[in-house]
């Protein structure tokens, strides 16, 4: 959409007073956004007003070999940063902004029956729960509405923050599976969903290159994407239950799992995933586990982890707190001799 030339000299002499917070933005996107040596971040400011100014963070390499575009708002009395999901609500310019518009708004959006909950309020921003139904219990999102029309729905963070410190004190590795040496002085972090075609591809990539290296550890998570993905949280509750038997049997079961994962429906992925269980003689143990109270919070309480951590998308992956596309990671990890640790990736301490 082009901004009227009027329009843009306000919106450009409005934001020119916020430039001295524009490179501590950056800044901070530099260590939100994926890592790589090449890559240049720049802002698109976007609107503005008392308070607040809303930027698009453009994530490029040369040669446009990629981009990425992450919304975010910039609360400047707090100086916070608001990243996430993000939506600007100014045709609904006659609806009230209570919890049942912004409620009914996120479901639509989501395609999850989706509950918004007011919860503190400032001079810059309404603060609120989103409880968003997985199909088998809810998780909570953090929403915040903007000067009326700006919706987030992510995470608030310092603008002086490192990102990179505060997901590696959010990630709980007991909710996965590790492959290579648990004691590695480097920790990668991987976010999956078993029905994810794209994390299947990696996890058969991924899994050979850690156990060669003795420089790194890998603890892969489940993240089932409910909304669009039916057999995702019966997988991940599945896969739970054979992390009980340790990670060999976890990783194997993911392995085993992507490759069926087209020929199943909700109506078979019970039998299927006992049929694995059976193979190895662990019916017993699995009828126990599987899709039983506390396995259903176990589950909830990954994704959960990755909610609070800023988890975008399956897959996802964190060397030291750092972001990482997933296809450069691989070429990062065939590329690099074990032991090795670049400058440019050195770890961030939680």
């Amino acid at each position: 959409m082009r901004i009227p030339l009027i329009a843009a000299l306000f919106l450009a002499a409005a934001l020119g007073a916020q430039e001295p917070y524009e490179a501590g933005i950056v800044k901070f996107m530099t260590l939100y956004l994926p890592t790589h040596p090449e890559a240049v971040i720049t802002l698109e400011a976007k609107d503005s007003g008392a308070g607040f100014a809303v930027y698009y963070a453009k994530w490029t390499l040369p040669e446009k070999r990629g981009a990425e575009m992450q919304p975010l708002i910039y609360l400047t009395g707090s100086r916070a940063i608001l990243v996430g999901q993000y939506f600007n609500l100014a045709k609904f310019k006659d609806l009230p902004r209570d919890e049942r518009f912004l409620g009914e708004f996120i479901s639509q959006v989501s395609g999850a029956s989706s509950k918004a909950v007011f919860k503190a309020k400032s001079k810059e921003a309404q603060e609120m729960e989103v409880l968003q139904e997985t199909g088998f219990g809810k998780v909570a999102l953090r929403g915040f509405l903007v000067s009326r029309n700006h919706l987030l729905v992510g995470n608030r963070y310092g603008v002086d923050e490192d990102p990179r410190r505060t997901r590696l004190s959010i990630i709980d590795p007991t909710l996965g599976g590790t492959a290579g040496r648990a004691d590695a002085p480097r920790k990668l972090h991987v976010f999956l969903d078993l029905e994810c075609p794209h994390c299947a591809k990696l996890e058969a990539e991924l899994v050979p290159l850690v156990r060669a290296r003795d420089d790194l550890s890998a603890t892969f998570f489940q993240y089932p994407l409910t909304a669009g993905h039916p057999l995702s949280f019966k997988s991940a509750a599945a896969s739970l239950c054979f992390l009980k038997e340790g990670s060999p049997l976890y990783l194997e079961f993911m392995e085993w799992f992507y490759p069926q994962r087209g020929d199943l429906e909700l109506s078979t992925v019970d039998a299927a995933c006992y049929g694995f269980a059976e193979q190895r003689e662990l019916e017993e143990k699995f009828l126990a586990c599987y899709m039983k109270e506390p396995n259903i919070r176990e589950v909830l309480k990954a994704m959960q982890m990755a909610i609070d951590a800023g988890v975008p998308y399956t897959p996802a992956l964190y060397l030291d707190g750092a972001a990482y596309r997933a296809s450069e990671l691989i070429v990062h990890l065939k590329a690099t001799q074990p032991g090795s640790v670049p400058e440019d990736a050195a770890p961030a301490q939680p």
